[in-house]
């Protein structure tokens, strides 16, 4: 996938958190890994993204990076919860 987010990346990342979705308003939560060890909190989901970044450039929003984006995990919402 191809994006642009605000702000500037200039190294690769992999983006872990836990991923908790509401059915009934089709909204998704993210939650912080703060121990890779523990259980996924009730009803969440690993999301794995892998970004790298492409082009940054200006914008009249200010800095913002063209990224490219491959889900791990293939979480509903996943790359735009992810990246907000």
């Amino acid at each position: 996938y191809v994006a642009v987010v605000k702000g500037t990346l200039s190294t690769e990342l992999t983006l872990r958190h836990w991923l908790r979705k509401n059915e009934r308003t089709n909204q998704v939560q993210l939650i912080d890994i703060a121990d890779e060890a523990a259980p996924a909190p009730t009803g969440c989901k690993l999301a794995v993204t892998r970004v790298a970044p492409v082009e940054a450039f200006g914008a009249l929003i200010g800095r913002c990076t063209i990224v490219h984006a491959w889900p791990i995990t293939g979480r509903s919402h996943q790359i735009r919860a992810q990246l907000s």
